[in-house]
């Protein structure tokens, strides 16, 4: 039985003109750190209390 697709694209008008997500500032998360990032100097295999 023949078929026939159909298809719409929705594109949103001004979305990056007018977000109100973009006026909020951002978030300082003091507990987020990058990576390999170390505090005091020293490795935490070798920490010595």
């Amino acid at each position: 039985m023949p078929v026939e697709y159909a298809g719409f694209m929705l594109k949103p008008t001004g979305f990056f003109a007018a977000n109100a997500a973009f006026d909020i500032p951002p978030e300082r998360n003091s507990r987020s750190v990058l990576a390999g990032e170390e505090k005091g100097g020293g490795a935490a295999c070798c920490h010595k209390a």
